[in-house]
């Protein structure tokens, strides 16, 4: 048995007020028209599906959808690049761009960032918001990314885990991806910025000019003074093949059909709604926590608050042995035979999945896709996928 959880109704509110016009012309803006999704997709409340054609139906048709389109489709090609990586995802893609090795930048974050008491007005008012709410703009996100590893010289992993650690839309794909971005590890050059980017797109928050801020000059001169030992840029050597047959495999049961009398059906937290395809596949709903992942990542009470929030069965476990084996007695003591659960690129779901599958059978479920594209794909920059996605996603074409 299932339901609708709080979240899910908040995040149909939510997606029936959506904007897409208004998006695109203001969502650089901290008080721009965006979404507030984000959340809502990361852990499957809402499907990238379910969200495209809601855009569509609201901008009267793709083309006026098409930046929304397009901020769905990173998150599109971040999964997919998560389903070749695996836990690789946690290796620099790339050397840094910067003129620095990796060997020179710090492994752990500084006390005076985590403690919001750099003096820089903006750096503490945005950690301050990420510890309390959760949420950060994604401007926000990459100034905060920026200062860490260009102005304070600390790894991106650093700034990656402390951001899991609290965004209530955190996973490994979006949020490492975007972090390896800024450092120029997944990007042809590093991202940066200066005060005035942040008071252009932050309204009256800050002060016009803040002496300790080295971030308060121009372009060039930071530039010089963060990269000064940068090369000229060439066609970076990458550490991982990231071309692709287009559609992630979903394997097959393992053994025999399933019988939906007989089947459990487990909600991971990557497909916590009513309409994923996987649920009406079995008469038995169970939610597991994971509790050593949830102290291992140092989750913060905001972030398994949304979690709860978001759960949509009320047969809930506590972890107290291993995933694969709480399960497993779940489903025997149901006298199930078979278990069907969501399609996952989170190698630490899957490697519960491939345990079960030593004793079960096991089904394996796709979520309604958001582009399907039929030819061997190239993932290493998001404009090479999107040039593919974008002929179905916005003219409603065939990739072929």
């Amino acid at each position: 048995m299932t339901h609708e959880s709080t979240a899910r109704s908040r995040a149909l509110d939510r997606l029936g007020k959506i904007d897409p016009v208004e998006y695109e012309a203001s969502r650089n803006y901290l008080d721009g028209a965006v979404t507030g999704l984000s959340p809502f997709l990361r852990h499957g409340v809402l499907s990238l599906a379910e969200v495209r054609d809601a855009v569509v139906a609201k901008a009267g048709g793709a083309a006026r959808g098409r930046k929304l389109i397009q901020e769905l489709a990173w998150r599109d090609y971040y999964q997919r690049l998560w389903y070749l990586l695996g836990d690789n995802i946690w290796l620099d893609i790339e050397r840094y761009k910067t003129g620095f090795e990796a060997s020179d930048y710090a492994d752990i974050l500084p006390s005076d960032l985590l403690n919001a008491t750099t003096g820089i007005d903006y750096v503490d008012y945005f950690v301050e918001q990420l510890h309390t709410t959760g949420q950060l703009h994604n401007h926000a996100r990459m100034w905060l990314s920026a200062y860490i590893v260009h102005g304070r010289r600390v790894k991106w992993q650093a700034g990656a885990r402390w951001f899991l650690s609290y965004l209530l839309d955190g996973d490994e794909a979006s949020n490492n991806l975007s972090w390896q971005w800024c450092a120029s590890t997944f990007s042809h050059k590093p991202y940066f910025y200066n005060r005035e980017n942040v008071l252009k797109y932050s309204g009256k928050r800050f002060s016009r000019h803040q002496a300790n801020d080295p971030f308060d000059t121009d372009y060039q001169t930071l530039s010089r003074k963060l990269f000064g030992n940068a090369p000229n840029q060439t066609e970076p050597q990458r550490r991982f093949d990231l071309r692709t047959n287009a559609e992630p495999d979903c394997p097959a049961s393992s053994a025999g059909s399933i019988n939906v009398a007989n089947t459990l059906v487990w909600i991971h937290d990557g497909m916590m709604s009513p309409a994923h395809p996987a649920i009406a596949m079995g008469e038995h709903h169970v939610f597991v926590w994971d509790d050593q992942h949830i102290a291992a990542c140092g989750h913060s009470a905001a972030r398994i608050a949304f979690q709860k929030s978001a759960i949509i069965c009320p047969d809930v476990h506590s972890q107290g042995k291993p995933l694969a084996e709480i399960l497993h007695d779940i489903g025997r003591e149901r006298r199930c035979g078979a278990i069907v659960t969501g399609q996952t690129p989170d190698p630490r779901l899957v490697r519960v999945i491939d345990q079960l599958r030593s004793r079960l059978t096991v089904q394996v479920v796709p979520d309604r896709a958001f582009v399907q594209l039929h030819d061997r794909l190239d993932l290493t920059r998001f404009s090479r996928y999107w040039a593919k996605a974008e002929i179905q996603l916005i003219a409603g074409g065939s990739d072929e």
